[in-house]
């Protein structure tokens, strides 16, 4: 089988060195700029491509869309259109009317959506123990990572994390805590927001960034069930996790900081506040498994014709509520935007 990178930034690079560790088949490589992609051709030897059209030319049979997201569609209907099936980077685009073009076009194609977190430890514990819950009325879901120290081989100010026109802002671009909660938690009935800008100002240790840097999402699911779901771009180290409240049963606890290596803990809280481990604590994960995980059930779903975790239909819906929430981002804005939009 013949695999295509469209897009050699960090997320490109990861998933052609994890195909070449999986030994799954012959990995080729486009990128439009010429210093990169020469780059990833001297690291893994790789035959790489100027132009989507030269590299389709090659006959794929999947491509992987790792380009910034308001570059998505475009890319992905040329591979669609050249009978590629799709792995696609999320969030699948930056608006509703571009992702429904996909649509048409993927019908009779395998199409996995790019949600890594679905194959993390701790979420998929979180998951998995649901069931020592028997009514849960409240999920919080969090992830702060200091811009700088995301991607920190590219200037923080030229990465999409900085520029809500190419992510389409910090909700969309940390999307995973709206998808793993809707797993989570079921369908989502209702969203609203709070974002500010400028937040980072207030010490000058961020400059030049042209998207919101703090938001907090509340969710209604239709459980009747609340979520909260914090995210900004300004705290050391990297945190991440969940809680899930059960007043009668008490909670489930998933707790992941740093980034290489993790450190990740899974409890199981009683009521009378005793907690159980429910993975061993484990401060040395390689966060770089799930990705691997996640591509071994990219070419499970070609091969073995595998459901796809997230499937088109499900990404566009979890870009519906994001986008939702998102509309609440208003370039102009610096400071709060109205609390009454909590309301």
């Amino acid at each position: 089988m013949k695999f295509l990178i469209v897009g050699c930034g960090s997320i490109g690079r990861r998933h052609a060195s994890n195909l070449l560790k999986l030994k799954v088949g012959e990995v080729i490589v486009c990128d439009t700029d010429p210093a990169r992609l020469e780059e990833i051709k001297k690291e893994h030897g790789l035959r790489g491509f100027a132009s989507l059209e030269e590299a389709l030319r090659e006959k794929p049979e999947a491509a992987l869309i790792c380009t910034p997201t308001h570059l998505h569609v475009p890319a992905a209907l040329e591979c669609l259109k050249a009978g590629c099936h799709l792995f696609i980077e999320k969030p699948v685009a930056t608006s509703l009317e571009e992702a429904r073009r996909l649509i048409p076009a993927a019908r009779n194609r395998v199409v996995l959506t790019a949600c890594n977190m679905r194959f993390h430890p701790g979420v998929i514990a979180l998951h998995q123990n649901q069931k020592l819950l028997r009514h849960p009325v409240l999920y919080r879901a969090r992830f702060s990572h200091f811009l700088p120290n995301w991607r920190p081989e590219t200037p923080y100010q030229n990465t999409q994390s900085a520029m809500t026109e190419q992510s389409g802002g910090i909700i969309l671009e940390c999307i995973h805590e709206i998808d793993y909660l809707r797993w989570l938690a079921g369908p989502i009935k209702g969203v609203r927001a709070l974002i500010k800008y400028g937040v980072h100002n207030q010490d000058e240790t961020l400059k030049d960034i042209k998207t919101a840097d703090y938001a907090v999402v509340l969710v209604d699911f239709q459980s009747g069930a609340t979520g909260e779901i914090r995210l900004d771009y300004l705290q050391h180290p990297k945190e991440r996790g969940c809680e899930i409240v059960s007043p009668g049963d008490g909670s489930l606890y998933w707790g992941s900081k740093n980034k290489r290596p993790e450190e990740v803990v899974v409890f199981h809280i009683s009521k009378d506040g005793l907690p159980k481990p429910l993975l061993p604590p484990d401060d040395s994960y390689d966060p770089n498994d799930m990705y691997i995980n996640e591509m071994r059930h990219f070419v499970d779903c070609l091969e073995r014709r595998a459901e796809p975790l997230v499937g088109l239909d499900e990404a566009i819906e979890t870009l519906q509520w994001a986008l939702e929430a998102a509309r609440y981002e208003i370039p102009e804005a610096k400071g709060y935007v109205g609390a009454s939009i909590l309301k």
